[in-house]
């Protein structure tokens, strides 16, 4: 079984560059041709913003969006490595919610201030408290919610169902069937909560989750992709980001 500490560590060297951004070190993942179409900033899963299947994810996000990516350092210390379970416990309470969350927003409140391009967040497990809770468009910088779109997989400790009833801004959340930290029970609960948003006509697509058969947590970013299924299952989150924030970039670039 997967659990937040289990996976595999990806093959390959990370393209983008490091800096300091807004006071907070930052891999920094540009699009290959051309001025991005968005900004996109990603909160990673347990391991943190130098563990290289995050940085490879930003590479990939970056060239197929066409977006910057950004994956800032908001913890206090990330996991040491896959197969950390010992390290668990100390290290969420080192990084709950109620310690890293101001953490990312002054990252975005910045960020803000410094563009005009659309945000986007992308989070994952321990990201995807943060970018569901910003999704809620409650932290605004001039009247405008730190971010503009968001999307999530296999997101951990959300509160069901009143984070996602609280969702006002576009939320794309990818999950898969077999995940021990958001079963079916929850994944309905989500489901039962969109379908009652998207039935507003004005708000129709603006959130969606989409179930992954058999995916466990962390299919998204530590799946072995070297197993033909997993790697099918990490395909499929990725394409539904891309698509994602693709489409909305383009909407609220054409306003």
């Amino acid at each position: 079984m997967t659990t937040c500490c289990t996976g595999t560590t990806h093959k390959g060297a990370p393209k983008g560059r490091v800096e300091t951004l807004h006071a907070f070190s930052t891999y920094i993942a540009d699009p290959p041709d051309g001025e991005p179409k968005g900004i996109i900033t990603i909160v990673p899963d347990a391991f943190g913003w130098d563990f290289v299947n995050n940085r490879l994810l930003a590479d990939v996000y970056a060239e197929r969006v066409g977006a910057r990516v950004l994956l800032p350092d908001f913890m206090d210390g990330a996991l040491p490595g896959i197969k950390c379970m010992s390290s668990m416990a100390p290290w969420m309470i080192a990084n709950r919610p109620a310690v890293s969350l101001p953490q990312v927003i002054r990252f975005l409140t910045e960020l803000r201030k410094s563009t005009e391009l659309p945000v986007g967040l992308a989070g994952f497990c321990w990201g995807g408290k943060h970018v569901v809770v910003l999704a809620q468009g409650s932290h605004q910088l001039d009247g405008k919610p730190l971010c503009d779109v968001a999307f999530t997989a296999h997101p951990s400790n959300l509160t069901l169902p009143g984070d996602v009833e609280a969702v006002t801004l576009p939320l794309s959340i990818s999950i898969g069937t077999d995940d021990f930290v958001l079963p079916m029970a929850g994944i309905k609960k989500i489901q039962t909560v969109f379908e009652k948003k998207n039935a507003v006509s004005e708000n129709a697509g603006r959130v969606e989750i989409k179930t992954v058969e058999g995916a466990r947590h962390g299919f998204a970013c530590r799946a072995d992709p070297e197993d033909e299924t997993q790697a099918k299952q990490t395909k499929v989150a990725e394409d539904q980001a891309v698509e994602w924030f693709g489409n909305w970039f383009d909407k609220l670039r054409s306003k």
